[in-house]
């Protein structure tokens, strides 16, 4: 589960997918960095949980995220994806 999330944040965030130094198309690279974060982690190590443990993995999930990304969202972390424009999660 940790080799698929990797997998997914060098997708997402390798020097080709994204320039996290360019501030035109990137603002906030911190953001945009927990942005896909938070995403790979829901959609490797969370996937592999059962339904019934998917509530309790998204408030564990939230609380981590908040310390560091404060705009992470509220709901069910399974309701989001992202928003390639401009970075950001956005519900389904």
């Amino acid at each position: 589960m940790v080799s698929s999330c990797l997998q997914m944040i060098n997708i997402f965030l390798n020097k080709d997918a994204i320039a996290l130094d360019n501030k035109e198309k990137v603002p906030n690279a911190d953001k945009t960095v927990f942005t896909y974060l938070s995403f790979c982690i829901v959609w490797s190590i969370g996937a592999n949980l059962h339904d019934s443990s998917r509530p309790m993995f998204g408030e564990f999930l939230r609380g981590q995220m908040r310390q560091h990304f404060p705009e992470f969202p509220e709901g069910d972390v399974y309701e989001y994806g992202l928003e390639m424009n401009d970075h950001r999660l956005q519900p389904w």
